[in-house]
């Protein structure tokens, strides 16, 4: 998934020129791990769009409760890490969940919102829907709160620009 991942991030920049900073990652549920991924190694982006992420492979497959904190650590780096990626991403990050969600617990994109740097977060949307019926069963907030995010991350690239051509 992350050599899928980036080779079309490679192909979108390179052979179709699209500039970085008008690139929005997105990936939602298992594809949440290689985006945050691309996005923690420095991929450069506007933002990233996460729906019903997970916070690691290994703590969706197991009771984090019965599992020492050092041991959970240690497998978080085995698949998926988002948990520990996160803090790295530099961009805006907007995080989706259904408080219904009985696949990946909502407390998952919880752990990811607290862990972005300040500069990252943005309002996370979490809304009455189960794992794969968020986009349908609440399409108005969906849209209208990815829209928003949209123009917040725009707004930041042409503040940025700002303050570059300043200096």
């Amino acid at each position: 998934m992350h050599e899928a991942i980036e080779a079309v991030y490679a192909l979108a920049v390179t052979r179709m020129d699209v500039p970085k900073e008008r690139i929005i990652l997105f990936g939602k549920s298992l594809g949440t791990g290689p985006t945050v991924g691309l996005a923690g190694r420095g991929f450069e982006s506007a933002g990233v769009v996460l729906v019903s992420p997970l916070v690691s492979g290994a703590r969706t497959l197991c009771d984090t409760s019965k599992v020492p904190r050092v041991v959970m650590s240690a497998m978080d780096r085995l698949f998926m890490p988002s948990v520990q990626l996160i803090s790295k991403v530099t961009v805006p990050v907007c995080i989706i969940h259904g408080t219904e969600d009985t696949l990946i617990h909502i407390d998952n994109a919880r752990d990811l919102h607290a862990r972005c740097e300040w500069q990252s977060q943005f309002p996370a949307l979490y809304v009455r829907a189960g794992h794969n019926d968020i986009e349908s069963k609440c399409k108005e907030e969906f849209v209208q709160h990815v829209r928003t995010f949209l123009l917040f991350a725009a707004q930041r690239i042409t503040d940025n620009s700002v303050r570059s051509a300043d200096a």
